[in-house]
């Protein structure tokens, strides 16, 4: 917006952190009145977004949010053009949502037996992994939970190449890693978690792979007390 004859630019560093290279969307770097194509404010707001990104993706999330919690704001004038002001702005937004009572069902028995649940329509008889409380084909609720195998049938495959912030933990999940699109033994529907081979030469569609828990010890109660499904 335009204050007098002072134009203001605002960079947001949203917590989590993004890598370097992402530039856009809500939760990355958000670019509001940057000025028009050639303004000499225009290449160092650039330059300040992806040195602003850079920084902050190397940070470790827990010292982020102690830095971040009461939100941290600088305005300064530009260094090429004292008459032109930016503002920064570091955003601290913690959020929750409910895993829900079938959720919470699912990572207790991952927890504390290592056995993956599902769930049973009743009029379809098709059974859901994760838990969910409505068939969506049938629109019934569905409360018959079934106890399922630890091993299931590859059906899909994909090799992520793309780094990325993973929101679970705030730092960056390390790449390349196998994504698999799992028919785990007694479900009818696909289970999504990490295969535990990044040579996609030695992966097949229908190959069969088992779940690989976490240490008792070591169990939080969500979905990464699965660390990976190997080969059988």
């Amino acid at each position: 917006q335009h204050v007098g004859k002072k134009e203001i630019c605002c960079a947001f560093a949203i917590n989590p952190p993004l890598p370097p290279f992402y530039k856009g969307g809500l939760g990355g770097f958000l670019d509001f009145s940057l000025p028009r194509r050639g303004h000499p404010f225009r290449a160092e707001s650039r330059k300040r977004h992806s040195s602003l990104s850079g920084r902050f993706a190397k940070k470790n999330s827990k010292a982020l949010n102690a830095r971040t919690a009461g939100g941290i704001m600088e305005t300064r004038a530009s260094e090429r053009n004292p008459s032109l002001l930016a503002m920064e702005e570091i955003a601290h937004m913690p959020y929750h949502w409910a895993i829900g009572l079938d959720g919470s069902k699912f990572f207790q028995e991952i927890k504390e037996r290592e056995v993956l649940l599902g769930i049973r329509c009743p009029k379809c008889r098709k059974v859901y992994v994760p838990p969910r409380l409505v068939c969506g084909p049938c629109f019934v609720k569905m409360d018959e939970l079934v106890e399922l195998g630890k091993e299931g049938v590859i059906q899909a495959v994909t090799l992520v190449n793309y780094p990325f912030i993973d929101p679970a933990t705030g730092v960056q999940r390390p790449i390349p890693y196998t994504y698999g699109y799992i028919n785990l033994d007694g479900s009818d529907n696909i289970f999504s978690h990490i295969i535990n081979e990044t040579d996609v030469s030695k992966i097949k569609v229908g190959m069969k792979v088992r779940a690989v828990f976490k240490e008792p010890a070591d169990m939080e109660g969500n979905i990464r007390d699965i660390r990976y499904f190997e080969s059988v």
